[in-house]
């Protein structure tokens, strides 16, 4: 018993190095996409040593107590086993980030003219607003079960006023499913940009704007406040595409609700709980509804 019990924390102890390297690179989408405890130096290196030592803790004793033959199968098991581990406890953020790169060469693929004639600029490329917002529907369709289709494209780009019924009828299908992704990413706290663009552009950080805000709560606004940053830069230019009326239809439905600006119209503070309640339970996310009113202090600060 002993033995299974050393080879499976050493076979853990693979999995969460290979994890972390994996989610480190957001999967593939980028270091802004990774998990919250790898954006700091402390959660990364909590997540090495922890590694480290369920790997080689885990060998080493049965090295110490067993013998050598013991130990190198359970190092072996792991180097096996830690891809299929992987896909099997992250399949969902993996075959997402598959789809979502996917859209990025397509959109890439477009631009490769464009590219070609700044060959002599050495600066950073901007982020095209265009190619963020695939990336973003993408993954707030993902995150709901759906997908986006090749023949969805040029209605996306179209603008909406000039799509016929059936053309209407995709997006409205879209804005659906994306409405309800939203809310399953924002019950992980999903960035759709640097979480550091929040203080850079608003001057306060997410815990300095909302101090005692639950955890619950500040994942949901991490979504909200870097989903409205990268919708924002679709406007003006790009204001009249369909895929931009999709995108700022999600943030002013959740914008109407859960970060109301101030205006001639409030709303009471119970009537805006229970809207707030209504939404997050008819997204079936796994967000803590009582976590999230408790420690909502926009609720709080509402006459």
């Amino acid at each position: 018993m002993g033995i299974v019990i050393l080879t499976a924390l050493s076979v853990a102890g693979r999995f969460v190095l290979r994890w972390r390297r994996e989610a480190l690179g957001g999967f593939g989408l980028g270091r802004h996409n990774a998990p919250g405890i790898l954006w700091n130096a402390g959660g990364r290196i909590f997540v090495w040593t922890l590694g480290q030592a369920l790997c080689w803790g885990g060998a080493g004793a049965l090295l110490a107590w067993y013998s050598w033959p013991w130990s190198l199968l359970a190092l072996l098991l792991g180097f096996i086993f830690q891809g299929p581990l992987l896909r099997a406890v992250c399949g969902g953020d993996i075959a997402a980030s598959q789809r979502l790169r996917a859209e990025r060469e397509w959109k890439k693929g477009e631009r490769v003219g464009d590219e070609d004639d700044d060959e002599g600029s050495e600066a950073e490329p901007t982020p095209d607003p265009i190619a963020q917002a695939f990336v973003a529907l993408s993954a707030l369709l993902a995150a709901a079960g759906q997908s986006l289709r090749e023949e969805d494209r040029p209605s996306l780009l179209a603008p909406l006023k000039s799509l016929d019924e059936p053309g209407k009828e995709r997006i409205a299908e879209l804005l659906d499913g994306a409405s309800t992704g939203f809310f399953h990413l924002a019950a992980k706290g999903h960035a759709f940009v640097p979480v550091q663009e929040i203080k850079d552009h608003f001057g306060s950080s997410l815990k300095e704007n909302y101090p005692g805000a639950s955890g619950s709560f500040l994942r949901f606004a991490t979504t909200y406040w870097t989903y409205k940053l990268m919708q924002s830069a679709l406007f003006p230019a790009h204001h009249q595409k369909a895929i931009s009326q999709i995108l700022l239809q999600i943030e002013n439905d959740i914008a109407s609700v859960f970060f109301p600006t101030p205006g001639p119209i409030v709303i009471p503070v119970k009537q805006r709980e229970e809207a707030q309640r209504e939404m997050i339970k008819a997204s079936d996310a796994p967000i803590d509804i009582e976590d999230f009113i408790r420690g909502n202090p926009i609720l709080r600060a509402t006459p």
